[in-house]
């Protein structure tokens, strides 16, 4: 996605893919980038994704560094870092407590060359939750 440049018209800048937009079925756009960013802060999170094109409502897929330390205490200390972030975005686009799901640990989200999540192939192995969980 390009932005017009402030003074000259004929001048654009590169902001993000397009499919680095989550549009929700009630047509609120998230840019997930900034979200997913500060949640990787976690020290136990590898990774995550925000998801729910298409959907009503927000949700966050969980790579845990170790996915055997997950627990009721960890999932308190992640919410938190969920509602940093939420207070950053419209209430409408905000993740619920009970839109968040953790990758199993047979299935690690799959890197890019550049140490970042390949975002298709990556819900593809997650399909079945990404339908349930939201």
């Amino acid at each position: 996605m390009y932005v017009r440049h402030p003074d000259n018209p004929n001048l654009w800048a590169f902001t993000s893919r397009s499919d680095d937009v989550v549009v929700l079925s009630n047509g609120y756009k998230i840019s997930p980038l900034d979200t997913e960013a500060l949640i990787s802060t976690h020290h136990e999170i590898e990774g995550c994704l925000l998801i729910g094109s298409g959907k009503p409502q927000a949700g966050l897929l969980i790579e845990l560094k170790d996915p055997s330390e997950r627990n009721n205490e960890l999932f308190d200390s992640i919410w938190a870092m969920v509602e940093r972030a939420n207070n950053s975005t419209f209430q409408k686009t905000r993740v619920q407590r009970d839109c968040i799901a953790f990758a199993e640990a047979d299935k690690p989200f799959i890197p890019t060359n550049k140490r970042t999540v390949k975002l298709r192939a990556t819900l593809e192995l997650y399909t079945y939750m990404v339908v349930l969980s939201i």
